[in-house]
């Protein structure tokens, strides 16, 4: 076989019932949402704790995003209207561009490469503010 065509097949764990939702107590469902699903349709997406941080977010990071779901529409409007930066770690260039009203910085590159580069710039500028 080629690299990368080995196959590992696990046996998925039996559950004697399916886990229920702290919340509702009805079966947990897949944490997925469809592209016209809603955030507000379940408590535990916690949309609106989610859209208070977009409110007091000094600055928005996506990785690896289409920006072609509700949640990042939400964050770009609110970035947009208190012109906060905007971080985009993905893999090719072009899936959001700076406006007038959007400042985007388009970090370009494996996720697991750029995101240790923005740890590290991350941890030099926390360790220069305490020294000041």
């Amino acid at each position: 076989s080629e690299e990368g065509d080995d196959v590992v097949l696990v046996e998925a764990p039996v559950l004697p019932s399916a886990p229920l939702c702290p919340s509702c107590n009805r079966p947990l469902l897949p944490q997925a949402l469809m592209f016209d699903e809603a955030y507000s349709s379940h408590q535990f997406y916690q949309f609106e704790k989610f859209r208070a941080w977009f409110k007091d977010a000094d600055a928005f990071v996506f990785v690896g995003t289409s920006f072609a779901v509700t949640v990042t529409d939400l964050a770009i409007k609110e970035a947009k209207r208190r012109r906060v930066p905007v971080f985009n770690f993905n893999l090719e260039a072009g899936r959001l561009e700076p406006t007038v009203s959007l400042n985007v910085e388009n970090v370009i590159g494996k996720s697991e490469e750029t995101l240790v580069q923005l740890a590290e710039a991350l941890e030099e500028v926390i360790a220069k503010s305490k020294t000041e």
